[in-house]
């Protein structure tokens, strides 16, 4: 039986530690935010990723999105992307229209949110200096400040990828639950889910919570089976609904 996760009081201590932690996220997004470039880069990703959004947005066939798919060569993309990063910009693209710019800012604001999630998880094995030269060399690592002008699912995965650690991480180490053992069981498979509704390599979280299973208890027990059956419930259902999803590579 787990403890349910609850408010608890900072010290002036990991006050002036979470200041400087969230000072140094102000200056990365500054950083960001100021060296955005104009236009974006060529090829198709980012086009079909687009046209995947505006389908959703106005109701049309998700995977009319004009792009041939040619199945001699499947490894330029799929008949159609996983619908998440998809509906996320669609609901940017709802309010906004066709607006890189709005998407590039809507990409780093995804980068920032998985800083904070993994700052959140490895707090539990560094002290708050290893956090703030985490953040540091994370947030301004070049690869990460290019890949910004790029509208594409990376981050948005990469943002999924970590919740679904903390969240196992913090029953399968800690023992500790959000509201009830069902319902963080139900939480993990959901962000299983959303990472491999993101990109469809997320796939491999699945075997992982078995491995995780008999790792900490030797068997696969009622919190692991509920997460399983979660996240292969959402899978079928989008395969169900969108049965060209991922398909083709």
């Amino acid at each position: 039986m787990g403890r349910t996760i609850g408010m608890k009081r900072f010290d002036s201590d990991v006050d002036i530690a979470l200041l400087f932690r969230y000072t140094i996220l102000i200056a990365i997004a500054c950083f960001f935010f100021s060296t955005m470039r104009d236009g974006h880069s060529w090829g198709g990703d980012f086009a079909q990723y687009i046209a995947h959004a505006k389908n959703l947005s106005v109701g049309n066939p998700y995977d009319e999105t004009g792009y041939i798919y040619n199945p001699a060569n499947p490894v330029i993309g799929p008949r159609a992307y996983p619908p998440i990063f998809p509906l996320s910009l669609s609901l940017t693209y709802k309010v906004f229209g066709l607006d890189l710019d709005i998407f590039k800012i809507q990409m780093v604001l995804i980068f920032l949110a998985s800083l904070v999630v993994t700052a959140k998880l490895f707090s539990r094995f560094l002290d708050d200096s290893s956090i703030a030269v985490y953040l540091i060399v994370t947030g301004f690592t070049p690869v990460f400040w290019q890949f910004k002008d790029n509208i594409s699912s990376e981050f948005l995965f990469l943002l999924f990828w970590y919740i679904t650690f903390y969240i196992a991480d913090l029953w399968y180490r800690h023992r500790i639950v959000i509201y009830s053992n069902s319902v963080h069981a139900i939480l993990l498979g959901v962000f299983i889910y959303l990472s491999y509704g993101t990109r469809t390599v997320g796939i491999v979280l699945l075997p992982s919570i078995i491995v995780f299973e008999f790792l900490a208890t030797g068997q696969l027990k009622r919190f692991g089976i509920i997460a399983f059956l979660a996240a292969i419930g959402l899978i079928v259902l989008e395969k169900l609904l969108l049965p060209h999803s991922g398909a083709g590579y």
